[in-house]
Parts: C-alpha cells; structure tokens; sequence
C-alpha cells in the first residue's frame, strides 16, 4: 500500500501529498487502509510476497542450464571489468539462480562476433513478474540477473 497519511494526520509543515491507492479497482483516493472492501486484495499482495523469491526456487530443482548469450561491446566491457555485476534480459530462457551465462561480445554494426567471451553465474534474480519487481519498474517478462565470476 503506496500510503502517506490521512489527511487529519498530516504532519505540520510543507503540504505532503499523499499518493493514490495502488489498488486497480479502487475509487476512493487514498485513505484505502481504513475500507474493509480492499483487504482480500491486501491479503492477495501480502501473500504474493511470502511466497518463494526467484533464487529460493533453484533449491528445489537443482539443473543448472547456460545459455549463451550476445552482448554488445560497451557491455561486455563493464561486465568483464566489474562495473556491470547485472544484466537485464527478456526472461524468454527461463533464468534461474545458478545459471551460467557465457557472454559473446558481438558488434552489431558489422554482425559478427568478436571472439572475446566471459562466463558469469547467475548469483541473484529479480523478475517483472513478481510483486517486488514489478515496484522496482521492471516490466513483466523481463528479469535483472545478478552476476558473479564462475
């Protein structure tokens, strides 16, 4: 629930706008926590995040898979020096902690492969599937993967 305050305790100072109800039915503006119509639907987002993070679910199948993977130059040479520990890619793969990802460097002007590759392993997961990553702006079908060295 995206809530500030209700408006009678708002505190003294600047004007503070409170932010809409983030439920997609709802009609009432924002004092949404006071109105017993919304609890299923709280219940519904509460439980969405009890459930298993993308990571935990490696435990319960433990096939790694690697895919390999393009990556453009400017890329590729964050990722191989360290300042791009992540990649966000269309989950069309079915990506999973402790997927290995070798990483060719591919140079789309001229369409070909450079030669250099990297391997990483898939350390972490957020999806735009689930409730959190979709509250951290990433769009449903799509994944940022955490990389550590292999």
């Amino acid at each position: 629930m995206t809530l500030l305050f209700p408006e009678a305790q708002a505190p003294e100072g600047p004007k503070i706008t409170p932010l809409a109800c983030d439920w997609p039915q709802c009609e009432c503006g924002y004092n949404c926590e006071r109105n017993d119509k919304h609890e299923d639907w709280i219940k519904e987002q509460e439980n969405d995040l009890e459930q298993p993070h993308s990571d935990d679910r490696r435990a319960e199948d433990s096939t790694m898979k690697q895919h390999d993977l393009k990556v453009w130059p400017d890329y590729f040479d964050a990722i191989a020096d360290g300042r791009k520990p992540f990649e966000i890619r269309k989950n069309d793969r079915d990506f999973q902690c402790g997927d290995v990802l070798r990483l060719r460097e591919y140079s789309p002007g001229p369409d070909e492969f450079t030669g250099r590759e990297i391997t990483r392993t898939v350390s972490y997961m957020l999806s735009g599937d689930d409730v959190m990553g979709a509250a951290f702006g990433l769009q449903q079908g799509f994944v940022a993967l955490g990389l550590s060295r292999s």
